[in-house]
């Protein structure tokens, strides 16, 4: 088992807060942790890791794209903020995971 989490210092305060908590059960009961970006996925991780994070890549087939897609489309207010290159990283064919 692994816990998927939101990265603990992405820049939101509700995933910044969900992400340390998951950090902290993950450490705390030896459960792998993979962590995934939505705001800061174009910032280079070594500025909070100092060179120590990897990188997990899972490849999403069309079925998993297009529930992505729809998904999306239900946060329309969330979408509408960000700008066009932004949105690049939600319509790739593949998951980043920090880990």
């Amino acid at each position: 088992m692994t816990l998927i989490a939101p990265f603990e210092h992405d820049g939101h305060p509700d995933n910044d807060a969900v992400g340390a908590v998951c950090r902290e059960s993950a450490l705390a009961n030896g459960v792998p942790l993979a962590r995934y970006l939505t705001r800061t996925w174009h910032t280079d991780p070594s500025l909070f890791f100092g060179g120590e994070s990897s990188w997990g890549k899972f490849p999403l087939d069309m079925e998993a794209r297009r529930a992505k897609a729809h998904a999306l489309q239900c946060f329309g207010s969330q979408s509408a903020q960000r700008e066009e290159a932004r949105i690049d990283p939600f319509q790739r064919s593949f998951e980043a995971f920090l880990l």
